[in-house]
């Protein structure tokens, strides 16, 4: 991946595998309820990540020394903030559909914007503006017309309910490690 297409080609790995992420948790959740999937899944990605950092801290790039006390108890709370995002997401797929559950939990952006907006005092863009706008409106659209059978019919507002807790979890994970 070299050259202008690298981080293009990247971008679509990244998007098929967040794509197809909540087939694979459906499909997880016949053999394991939702907390296990979660910790089956976040403990998959803190190998892969405690590998990454043993290569980098013997080879002596590492980008981070012993941080701070605040540093390491932002990153605690982050930490619980990812570990709520997946729990309430794959259990969001126990009471809804995957394509229900997968768009709520992707409306991080709106509520980063909100948190921006609201605490921080900044101003959204029109074209921002009119993003949120559209994106609700194909939001309501699937959510009140999705007509697809989750696991569990009768529930499905408990999966709405999960997946935007997951979407909330997330935006707080990335509030507190954005800086």
């Amino acid at each position: 991946m070299a050259g202008r297409t690298g981080p293009y080609a990247l971008l679509l790995l990244a998007q098929c595998a967040v794509g197809a992420a909540a087939i694979f948790a459906r499909y997880a959740l016949t053999g394991a309820g939702p907390l296990a999937v979660s910790a089956g899944r976040l403990t998959i990605a803190a190998i892969v990540l405690l590998i990454y950092g043993a290569v980098l801290h013997f080879t002596n790039k590492a980008p981070f020394g012993h941080g701070r006390l605040r540093s390491e108890i932002l990153l605690a709370v982050a930490g619980l903030a990812l570990a709520v995002h997946f729990a309430g997401w794959i259990w969001s797929l126990e009471y809804t559909t995957v394509a229900v559950s997968t768009l709520l939990v992707s409306s991080t952006p709106v509520w980063t914007a909100l948190y921006d907006g609201v605490v921080l005092g900044r101003r959204l863009t029109p074209l921002a503006v009119s993003g949120f706008v559209g994106g609700g409106i194909g939001l309501a659209m699937l959510v009140g017309f999705d007509r697809t059978t989750p696991p569990h019919p009768g529930h499905t507002w408990v999966g709405v309910a999960l997946a935007l807790v997951g979407a909330l979890a997330i935006a707080a994970y990335f509030i507190l490690v954005r800086d």
